[in-house]
């Protein structure tokens, strides 16, 4: 301002020739000095709703002994609990957006000033403030109004409910024990966070920092919560640590939003793991347009332990010794926690080995379906690596659809996790090869039953070997109805409900192996037409098996029963004349069976030389007519072929077939003839040629003859009101003497 006596106004009023014609004075006022280079800075990353700090710099034009602060924009400051950077500067009011100091301003001497503890508003955004200085009676020495050239004060993200996800843990119904366990060291997983921001952004970047996480470009995305929908956004840049996105959309103020970034978990336990996470928005301007204050996860990581179990074997329904070897790294568990697939059992009591560590192996519940053993560990025994450890497990009927074998550490007093491994391949349950058993699928009849199985390892004399039946489904103990095939011989054989026991009087090597008893069919399908084989020592402890094997299904409409088989020469090498019967006790439907089929056992074959060498012993099959086409096929030398007239029903009767075969010089393991009675093919033409192919309906097995067997006596195998016939002559009932003429023919070829 001018000095008191210059400042003053005065008004005259001239005439035309510039003579004072009237005037008159009055004071003028006072100029206030506007306060030069004022900055006001943000000190420290602060943003809307917290307590932060300000540092106000300026040059006066004036002496002064207080200053004045009003904090105009954004609303919502509040100097009242403000604390001052220099005791020589004091507090004398703060109230709300204001605050006044005493404090002594030298003109032209910058003056800094810093509040600590100011709640800064709720909302960023740009700032204003009004400054004013005072002499030391009040009056105002220096100010500046409206000033905006301060800072643009950040907008909030609030951060809540941190989330580490595995795969495991985001497929948990496919994955339920791992998804109850913590990420591994250097795992790749999934981190998500709720976002709320005080202020609107639009079109920002946006970035993460997560230090000693391996933040990934894949697997970024932001969700409005609410909608569902995702806001568009692009990654930009992506290392170590940090990522950033560009958003091609709003992130609206007040709205939760779910952000979420692929990660790969640090490889090792360190002091960055424990290290705050922050999230920041950018729009180009020198501090953030938002950000959240640093935020720890509290993410809990697990060491990964190399681990793999072994047996020396694995059938069902056995006691199993199961190696665990494993490397624990620097996890250092007092226990073990082993966690095997569904429906393995682990006994009681169940160290076998303890590999020096181990104190004690006792089952300890369930975890996702999973049964779980615990081990104690001996103090300071598994520091680093494990082996020798043995378990004793039962192991199921069939493999279940996991395989994998889990291996968690732990501290035994609080159970917290240290780490874990899993072995993938795990154990596999072996199923004795080769098993199946055959049946008549007719209800209510009495059948054959043919078991054949491969096993891999030796049982000794007084071994058993156990059928399991469903409930409705008989066997026979009987002699007379039990073939023995080539089993070492049958000291006892017991039977109930659900199964039949044969006692071994003999070793039963390594090998292939059949028997046939006798079945009594139920009326229909049983709801669990499952059969299962085990072989057990004279323990009983099953040593190898076969379980769950589907047995035939009973056909509704079929009566046929009582097959038989019989042969003239049982001699190695030479040749014989099978005779293969059996009864149809209800007319069969036409278009229902199109053809017949016999199967050999393995090494005999067939001396058909023509279609003459094959008879039918009743005319009343119907057979195709002989100008149509033949009704034998004989083209595969182990399996005969009758192809019948499906147009046509097959009346009650015996029916059967004679044909010669050349007896091999060594009779095979599954010493079983099968007769087949197949569908007509789609195409109406042909045959079938495997006993259990698509066109199948019904297979008797017939228990085969040994080398030197005597053949049966007279008239067994033989059809009642049978004639001969042979493929190539119609069908008609021939006088005897041509009927033993022929016979005789055939004899003497067959000789």
């Amino acid at each position: 301002s001018p000095p008191w006596a210059t400042n003053y106004w005065r008004v005259e009023h001239r005439d035309e020739n510039g003579i004072v014609l009237t005037s008159d004075l009055f004071d003028g006022w006072r100029i206030v000095p506007q306060l030069q280079t004022v900055q006001v800075s943000l000190v420290g990353d602060f943003m809307a709703g917290a307590i932060g700090a300000l540092e106000l710099s300026f040059l006066p034009l004036s002496d002064a002994a207080s200053l004045k602060v009003i904090a105009e924009l954004p609303a919502g400051f509040d100097f009242s609990q403000t604390t001052m950077g220099s005791v020589d500067h004091l507090v004398r009011l703060a109230l709300d957006a204001q605050v006044t100091l005493l404090v002594r301003i030298v003109k032209g001497q910058k003056t800094t000033i810093r509040f600590n503890n100011v709640r800064l508003p709720p909302v960023g955004g740009p700032t204003r403030f009004a400054i004013t200085t005072s002499d030391s009676l009040g009056g105002v020495a220096d100010r500046r109004l409206k000033f905006t050239g301060g800072f643009l004060l950040p907008g909030s993200i609030k951060v809540e409910d941190p989330l580490l996800q595995t795969e495991n843990q985001r497929l948990a119904s496919s994955h339920p024990a791992k998804a109850a366990w913590r990420a591994q060291l250097g795992a790749s997983a999934t981190v998500s966070v709720t976002l709320t921001l005080s202020n609107t952004i639009d079109r920002h970047a946006i970035s993460l920092a997560g230090p000693g996480y391996e933040l990934q470009r894949q697997g970024f995305q932001i969700v409005d919560v609410e909608s569902g929908i995702a806001v568009a956004a692009v990654v930009t840049t992506v290392g170590g640590s940090a990522l950033k996105a560009q958003l091609e959309g709003q992130l609206m103020a007040q709205r939760r939003y779910r952000l979420s970034v692929g990660v790969v978990a640090p490889t090792a336990l360190s002091a960055t793991i424990a290290l705050p996470w922050e999230i920041q928005t950018f729009d180009g301007g020198e501090l953030p347009s938002a950000r959240s204050e640093k935020f720890e996860t509290g993410f809990k990581l697990a060491s990964s332990f190399a681990f793999r179990v072994e047996v020396v074997r694995s059938p069902p329904m056995a006691e199993l010794e199961v190696s665990i070897s494993a490397n624990l790294g620097a996890a250092q568990p007092t226990a073990l926690r082993l966690v095997a697939p569904p429906t393995f059992t682990f006994y009681a009591g169940c160290l076998v080995a303890d590999g020096l560590v181990a104190r004690s192996c006792e089952p300890d519940g369930e975890i996702g379906g999973r049964p779980v053993a615990k081990l104690l560990l001996r103090p300071g025994g598994a520091s680093i690596a494990l082996s020798g450890v043995k378990v004793r497990v039962s192991s199921p009927a069939t493999m279940p659809s996991s395989r994998a074998w889990l291996l968690e550490g732990i501290t035994d007093v609080t159970g917290e996790q240290l780490g874990w491994g899993e072995d993938a391949a795990g154990i596999e349950v072996v199923q004795m090869r080769d098993t199946s058993v055959v049946y008549a699928g007719i209800s209510k009849i009495e059948t054959q039953f043919a078991v054949r199985f491969r096993t891999r390892y030796a049982i000794g004399r007084g071994g058993r070997i156990q059928v399991l039946k469903p409930a409705s489904f008989g066997l026979s103990c009987l002699n007379s109805k039990t073939w023995a095939l080539n089993l070492p011989g049958i000291v006892q054989c017991q039977v109930n409900t659900t199964s039949l026991m044969l006692t071994l009087n003999g070793t039963l090597a390594p090998g292939e192996y059949s028997f046939v008893l006798t079945a009594t069919t139920p009326a229909v399908t049983p709801p669990e037409n499952e059969f299962s084989i085990l072989l057990r020592d004279n323990s009983l402890g099953v040593q190898d098996a076969a379980m769950k094997l589907p047995g035939p299904s009973i056909h509704p409409t079929l009566q046929i029963a009582n097959p038989a088989l019989s042969w003239t020469s049982s001699d190695a090498g030479q040749a014989s004349s099978i005779t293969i019967t059996f009864s149809v006790t209800k007319v069969i439907p036409q278009n229902t069976i199109g053809s017949l089929l016999i199967t050999f056992p393995q090494n005999f074959e067939h001396a058909i030389e023509r279609d003459s060498s094959v008879v039918s012993t009743n005319i009343t099959l119907p057979l195709p007519a002989e100008d149509q086409t033949s009704w034998v096929d004989a083209s595969m030398v182990d399996r005969l072929s009758v192809r019948l007239d499906a147009s046509k029903a097959i009346p009650i009767g015996v029916y059967g077939f004679e044909f010669p075969v050349t007896v091999p010089e060594y009779i095979p393991s599954y010493n079983v003839w099968l007769l087949t009675l197949c569908s007509q093919s789609s195409s109406g033409a042909g045959v079938c040629q495997q006993a259990f192919g698509s066109q199948s309906l019904i297979t008797f097995p017939l228990a085969g003859f040994s080398i030197g067997t005597a053949a049966p006596t007279a008239g067994v195998g033989a059809a009642p009101n049978s004639a001969a016939r042979p493929s190539s002559l119609k069908v008609a009932l021939l006088p005897a003497r041509l009927t033993v003429a022929w016979l005789l023919v055939s004899c003497l070829r067959r000789s």
